[in-house]
Order: structure tokens, then sequence, then C-alpha cells
């Protein structure tokens, strides 16, 4: 019976760059970014320009980093790229217990 009341469904959903959204809305500066996008967080940082890195102070980063599958060494090209520009990180494991392979990055400027 939970199985499928927690059934997955397809939800199209749009998506667009953050540096798009950032120029869209005009932002002076981004306090914390937090970004949980299920094994696309390279994507998504990936989605952001040059010019509105130094706009972004904090960030929260999910990295899923599992051994033996297609995310295997993505902890270490978000950790790379975030120190590139300037960032201190910090790497905690994911706070639940079926977080195997998951890292929540938190970096600082």
């Amino acid at each position: 019976m939970a199985t499928s009341r927690f059934a997955g469904s397809p939800y199209p959903c749009p998506f667009r760059r953050l540096s798009t959204v950032i120029a869209e809305l005009a932002l002076p500066h981004v306090d914390l970014l937090k970004i949980d996008v299920q094994r696309s967080e390279i994507e998504a940082l990936d989605g952001i320009d040059d010019r509105h890195w130094p706009l972004i102070r904090h960030l929260a980063v999910e990295v899923h980093d599992e051994p033996g599958t297609a995310t295997e060494g993505r902890l270490e090209i978000v950790l790379r790229a975030l120190r590139e520009r300037g960032y201190r990180v910090h790497v905690l494991p994911a706070a639940d217990a079926s977080a195997e392979g998951r890292r929540i990055v938190f970096a600082g400027a």
C-alpha cells in the first residue's frame, strides 16, 4: 500500500541557468545559494557566468559522489571549481541514513 502512495510520476519542469535568474532579477548579491539538483550539481554550477560568481557569498551544495557509478569523482570536481573561484570549502556527510555517497559542501568567499 505504501509503495502506491509514494509512486513517482513525471512532471515537466522548465529550467533556467542560474546566471539568467540573477540577471533577470538584477540581484546585487546572493547571500546563500543552495543547490540540490539530484546528480546535476556540476551542470548547475556551470550555469553561473564568471561575472556572477563575485555576487555569491556562500553556497551549500549537495553533491552525489558514489564509487562505481557515473557520479564517482564529482565531489573533487565541485571542490576544485569552488576553490579556483576563491571559496573556502567544508565537506560534511548528508544527514539522513540513506545518504551514502552524498556530501554537503559549504563554501564561503
